[in-house]
């Protein structure tokens, strides 16, 4: 047989290269290296992009603050006299309505 001589291997040609196998494992290697830097680049982008913005205001905060327009509604009399009533409709500011408005447009824009 042939084993006998000692000069082969019983796996064959071992001196030759396999085709392309290394190739596509340095490949594999680079490709995976491009998307974990991606997504590292990515995340850094994402929370430096989030510290810019201003905290969102819990609904505690929003209750505690004060606000002009609903102070000056308070002081409106109570009286259900025509005359009282009249006084207060006079005493009511309607021209902030309008702008108002619009920050509400331009914040649901954003």
């Amino acid at each position: 047989m042939e084993q006998e001589n000692g000069n082969e291997s019983p796996i064959g040609n071992v001196g030759t290269p396999l085709p392309n196998m290394e190739q596509k494992s340095v490949g594999a290697v680079i490709g995976t290296i491009i998307i974990i830097v991606l997504l590292v680049v990515g995340g850094i982008y994402f929370f430096t992009a989030r510290k810019g913005e201003a905290p969102i205001p819990t609904p505690e905060e929003i209750l505690q603050t004060q606000d002009a327009t609903t102070t000056a509604l308070e002081r409106l009399g109570t009286s259900d006299n025509v005359g009282d009533i009249e006084i207060d409709i006079n005493n009511t500011d309607l021209g902030s309505i309008d702008a108002e408005l619009q920050d509400i447009d331009t914040e649901f824009s954003n």
